[in-house]
C-alpha cells in the first residue's frame, strides 16, 4: 500500500463512520467524564510479552505523574497486569465494549467519545504502545495534544502510514525498524522533514548481579509464546535431534507452547508454562543459552534479559536481531529460512558450545557488556522523558 492509498482508505472510512463518530460527540456532552491526565496511554491489553512489559515500563519512570492506561483488547491471561497497577496509574478496560466484532458500531461511538474526553485536557500526551485502537482515536484528536507512537515490529508500517502527518514522534525500538520507516517514507516520496519525527530508542531492562555459568549439561532455554513467527517446532527438532546424538544438552521452553507443541511428546525437556517474575529470573539464570528461531521479531526482552545476564544467544538472523547479536561475538546467528538449514546450523552450534565452554563464556561476556551500555533503565527513562514531557 502507498501513502496515497493509505490516505485515501481512511477518508474513505471516515465518511462512512461519521454518522457514528457524531454520536460518541454527542454522547461524550450529555454524560461527561471529568478528570485530566499528564500521560494517557493506549495498550492492547496487560498480556505476557515485550511490548506490553514495556508499556508497563513507561509507566514506571514516571511516578510523579498522573497516567491512564487503556486496554482495547481481550487479554488471554492478563499476566502482565501487575506490572501497570501503580499508584500513579489509572486503568480503563474497554475490551468488552470495543472488541466485539458484532457490535462493531460500539468500537466506533467510543473513538471520538475517548477523543471528546481527552480534547478537554489542557496539556496531556497521548501515546500508543502497539495499539490499533490509539491509530483509531488520532483523527479525532485536536492539533495541540502531543501523539506519540511506539512500534516493536513492522507489521503495521504500511497501514500506519494515513496517520504519518497526525504524529508529534514515532519511537522505533531498533534502529533497523526506524530504518524500515525511513525507507517507507522515500519509496512514497514524503518530505524529508517528515523524517524528522522518527527517533530510536532501546527498551530497557535491570541490569542483574552477575553470575558465572554453571558447569555441566549445557542448558538451552526457549522463551516465548506458541506464536506462528517464532516456530517453536523448530526449536522442539533441534531439541530432538541433539537428544537422538546424546548430546549433553537440556531444552526448557517458558512461555505457553502448548498450542503448536505437544509437549508429552517430548518427556526429555522441560516445559514450565506461562512464567514471570522471579520465577523467569531464576530460569535465566540456570540456563547457558537462549535459542530463537522466529520468522520475525523486534528486540524481544528475553534476549535482552539474557545478554544482560552474559549468558549466549542463538537467534536466527531477523529484523533487528542483527543489529545486537553480532556474529561470533555477542552472540550466534542462524539463517532465517530454509527450515533444514536453521536446524542443522543451530545443532552445530549448540554442540560447539557444549565442548567448548571458553567460547561459550566470552561470548557471554560481550553480550552483557553490550547490554549494560545501551539497555539500562535510567537511560531509558531519560529518553522517554524529553519526548513525552519536555
Amino acid at each position: 500500500m502507498t501513502y496515497r492509498q493509505a490516505i485515501l482508505k481512511r477518508r474513505a472510512e471516515s465518511i462512512l463512520i461519521f454518522p457514528i463518530i457524531f454520536l460518541g460527540k454527542i454522547g461524550y456532552h450529555l454524560f461527561p467524564k471529568k478528570g485530566f491526565y499528564d500521560l494517557i496511554m493506549f495498550c492492547p491489553s496487560a498480556d505476557i510479552g515485550g511490548a506490553n512489559r514495556v508499556n508497563a515500563d513507561i509507566c514506571k519512570c514516571f511516578p510523579e505523574k498522573k497516567i491512564l492506561v487503556i486496554f482495547s483488547k481481550k487479554p488471554a491471561n492478563n499476566g502482565f497486569l501487575i506490572l501497570f497497577n501503580q499508584p500513579n496509574v489509572t486503568i480503563i478496560d474497554l475490551n468488552k465494549k470495543i472488541d466485539v466484532k458484532l457490535f462493531h458500531f460500539i468500537n466506533i461511538y467510543y473513538r471520538s467519545k475517548l477523543a471528546a474526553w481527552i480534547n478537554t485536557m489542557p496539556s496531556t500526551t497521548v501515546m500508543g504502545g502497539e495499539s490499533i485502537y490509539f491509530y483509531k482515536v488520532l483523527p479525532y484528536l485536536k492539533k495541540n495534544i502531543k501523539k506519540i507512537e511506539l512500534t516493536h515490529v513492522n507489521k503495521w508500517l504500511n497501514y500506519t502510514q494515513a496517520f504519518i502527518t497526525m504524529m508529534d514522534t514515532r519511537i522505533f525500538s531498533t534502529q533497523n525498524l526506524l530504518q524500515e520507516a525511513a525507507t517507507v517514507y522515500t519509496n512514497n516520496q514524503l518530505p524529508l522533514h517528515w523524517q524528522k519525527k522518527l527517533i530510536h530508542i532501546d527498551n530497557s531492562i535491570a541490569i542483574p548481579e552477575y553470575h558465572p555459568m554453571a558447569a555441566g549439561t549445557l542448558q538451552i532455554l526457549f522463551v516465548g509464546r506458541g506464536a506462528p513467527q517464532k516456530r517453536v517446532p523448530l526449536v522442539v527438532a533441534i531439541a530432538k535431534e541433539l537428544h537422538s546424538q546424546q548430546s549433553d544438552v537440556h531444552f526448557s521452553f517458558a512461555g505457553d507452547v502448548s498450542t503448536v507443541v505437544h509437549t508429552e511428546d517430548f518427556p526429555f525437556c522441560t516445559f514450565y508454562g506461562n512464567v514471570s517474575g522471579d520465577e523467569l529470573k531464576k530460569i535465566y539464570q540456570q540456563s547457558h543459552v537462549l535459542i530463537l528461531t522466529s520468522a520475525f521479531e523486534g528486540l524481544p526482552l528475553a534476549v535482552m534479559e539474557m545478554m544482560a545476564n552474559g549468558k549466549v544467544v542463538i537467534s536466527t538472523a531477523v529484523n533487528a536481531i542483527p543489529d545486537y547479536i553480532k556474529d561470533g561475538h555477542t552472540g550466534f546467528l542462524l539463517p532465517a529460512v530454509p527450515d533444514k538449514d536453521i536446524i542443522n546450523q543451530a545443532v552445530s552450534k549448540i554442540k560447539y558450545l557444549s565442548e567448548n565452554r571458553e567460547l561459550l563464556n566470552k561470548t557471554g561476556s560481550a553480550g552483557r557488556a553490550y547490554a549494560i551500555e545501551h539497555f539500562s533503565e535510567e537511560k531509558f527513562c531519560n529518553e522517554y522523558r524529553k519526548v513525552l514531557f519536555d
